[in-house]
């Protein structure tokens, strides 16, 4: 396995949870029905951990983060969904970490799924369920810097005028949305804002199959 050569200590786990395979999901969603499988951060573990971090399958880490793993003391820290200037304050979900001890118990786990299997898809998928579990729940929320989910149109944003309020350091590319071509489809359309964001994962992707050659 690919996966496993180029991070020997990789562990995958099976999941077994009947209400993504069975809600009802609109036929634009389909494809994403996966997405549901974020919830499962939330899902108790028989081995205690100190936090929980959740990666998107769409991001790039191009540099470290340990250090909002070490500060974060919040339930959950995550930056703020929407524009980087919008006064929104949901969560991204495609990156944020889980103080486990506040976890463990599985309530959260079982208020979400929960949720899934009364209202469906109807709030969206993972995203709106968490932030709806979020405003009914009202768990500590500490916002993180926009470098830690930087959208693929970031990096050039990054080098402008508007630098200061993305942070100091450009940490995970986050290639989200639907309407965005991932770099990894055959032949993308490349818009040129998303150029820097391309060019750090072909640099990234070349590195990975050298090493897992």
């Amino acid at each position: 396995m690919r996966a496993r050569s180029i991070v020997p200590e990789i562990q995958f786990e099976a999941v077994n949870q009947p209400v993504y395979r069975d809600v009802e999901v609109s036929a634009t969603q389909q494809s994403r029905r996966s997405a549901l499988l974020t919830l499962e951060a939330f899902r108790p573990r028989d081995c205690h951990y100190e936090k929980i971090i959740f990666f998107d399958s769409d991001m790039l880490c191009i540099n470290s983060f340990s250090d909002a793993v070490d500060w974060t003391t919040s339930d959950i820290s995550a930056v703020p969904a929407g524009h980087y200037r919008s006064a929104n304050r949901s969560i991204n979900t495609g990156f944020f970490i889980l103080q486990y001890d506040q976890f463990a118990d599985g309530i959260a786990y079982r208020q979400l799924i929960d949720s899934v299997a009364r209202h469906g898809t109807t709030w969206g998928l993972d995203q709106p369920i968490i932030n709806q579990w979020i405003v009914e729940q009202s768990p500590t929320i500490e916002y993180l810097p926009h470098e830690f989910n930087l959208k693929s149109d970031g990096l050039a944003l990054f080098e402008s005028a508007d630098a200061p309020i993305f942070g100091t350091l450009p940490r995970i590319l986050h290639f989200c949305g639907t309407s965005v071509p991932k770099p990894w489809m055959t032949n993308p359309e490349r818009e040129f804002k998303y150029q820097k964001a391309y060019d750090a994962w072909y640099a990234v992707e070349s590195e990975w199959h050298q090493r897992s050659i």
